[in-house]
């Protein structure tokens, strides 16, 4: 991961006490009106969407977690899968409520890109660019009529990894064909929507590394 680090920016640092056997840690980010990329309405038109991205870090678990809690204002909107998308060249499942995980591989070190959407009791995953490396997926309901949440269970070396990650809720509501907007975990930047399928540039990423700490 060291070759992938950008120089303009710097790593959160998150410490874990490690003199607990059960030990854990979790950080989390809001995500707002600065985080919304719309395509034509803007953050408060389309009901001012809001998402808690979160990461549990578990001291004996080769494991870490990445949540996204949703919540939108209004019932969430899963679309069924389908074989063809007749609208364009990119998956259909970026036309929906659904979330987006991109991280840089601790097996290939390939910009790994999935695509989330809950479909009954599970979730419908599509790997857009890279591979999977065996990322697992739940979901549950939140606040009916109002919020759900996704759990991405994600296997990696340990602590003193550096994580570069990215994190896309995107935002259908079911009168729309198309997608109306999405949360970015890296910001907005003042970019659209538009065109951009279900990518998210690694230049984009944000970097944080657990480390243990004795106390």
């Amino acid at each position: 991961t060291e070759a992938h680090r950008p120089r303009e920016r710097g790593i959160s640092r998150i410490p874990m006490n490690t003199s607990e056997p059960d030990a854990s840690v979790f950080a989390s980010a809001m995500l707002g009106e600065a985080h919304y990329r719309p395509t034509e309405a803007s953050w408060q038109e389309a009901g001012s969407p809001t998402a808690q991205i979160g990461w549990f870090i578990f001291a004996e678990k080769p494991t870490f977690h990445v949540s996204a809690h949703v919540t939108l204002n209004r019932a969430p909107f899963f679309a069924p899968a389908v074989d063809d998308h007749p609208l364009d060249n990119e998956p259909a499942d970026i036309n929906s409520d659904g979330v987006q995980f991109h991280w840089r591989s601790f097996v290939t070190g390939e910009w790994n890109s999935l695509l989330a959407v809950p479909d009954g009791d599970d979730v419908r995953l599509t790997v857009i660019s890279g591979s999977r490396d065996d990322v697992t997926a739940s979901w549950h309901m939140d606040v009916p009529g109002r919020s759900y949440s996704v759990l991405f269970i994600v296997p990696w070396p340990g602590l003193g990894t550096i994580i570069e990650c990215d994190c896309v809720i995107n935002e259908c509501p079911p009168d729309r064909e198309r997608r109306r907007g999405q949360l970015v975990l890296s910001g907005a930047h003042g970019g659209f929507g538009y065109l951009r399928g279900a990518r998210q540039d690694p230049e984009r990423a944000i970097f944080f590394e657990f480390y243990a700490s004795p106390s």
